[in-house]
């Protein structure tokens, strides 16, 4: 079973757990992971001005503040189903394989907004508001960019606490409507073909953690 991921605000900091706290499907509300999983982090205040923090060694993760915009990638790496099972393998390393793939995974929170916030922090699938989401009248879209490498890229399926919403346009662009109050939750998934031996395709994860007053 798939686990997700988010960051929490703790003393003026954030740390990134793994689990089933703010999923539709049951499971432990917080599952450890190996700290080698987080592989970037990026911290940005409101001018837009970014930090990268070299990944911790210990877990959970602990990222120092105050960041008004947050990213962290994490990968699991490569992954082979063979015919003898699921290997945390590449292709090129193994005989039998039937598919293989290689995991990467963004979360991003979103603490203020400011327009120089309206650009990716980093070159992993990410979600980007173009608008303020705390400013928007109940019901109103919120217009997101959608990014790859940091270029627009279209035709990623965006979901809202789990719920389809949308497909990016030509321009990387999608509108959603936000629920208020709590914890938000906007996710994407991207599937890259390659062809370097060591994975069928990339399987990019993003995800946009909001906080939204009443």
């Amino acid at each position: 079973m798939a686990h997700d991921l988010w960051l929490e605000r703790e003393n003026g900091d954030h740390v990134l757990y793994q689990g089933h706290r703010h999923s539709n499907h049951a499971g432990d509300d917080r599952v450890a992971y190996e700290p080698e999983i987080v592989k970037a982090i990026t911290c940005a205040d409101e001018a837009g001005a970014r930090r990268t923090i070299d990944p911790p060694t210990a877990y959970p993760a602990r990222i120092a503040g105050p960041c008004a915009a947050l990213h962290v990638l994490t990968s699991t790496g490569y992954w082979t189903r063979t015919t003898q099972g699921l290997r945390n393998q590449p292709r090129s390393e193994l005989t039998g394989a039937i598919k293989s793939w290689e995991s990467l995974t963004g979360i991003k929170r979103l603490n203020s907004w400011s327009p120089a916030l309206a650009a990716p922090l980093s070159e992993a699938l990410e979600i980007t508001p173009l608008a303020d989401p705390a400013a928007l009248a109940p019901g109103s879209p919120l217009r997101l960019l959608i990014t790859l490498a940091g270029q627009p890229q279209e035709g990623v399926a965006v979901t809202r606490d789990g719920e389809f919403q949308g497909v990016s346009d030509a321009t990387g662009q999608v509108s959603v409507r936000l629920k208020r109050g709590d914890l938000r939750f906007l996710s994407a998934r991207f599937e890259e073909p390659r062809a370097d031996g060591l994975a069928d395709t990339t399987l990019h994860y993003a995800t946009l953690m909001l906080e939204l007053p009443e």
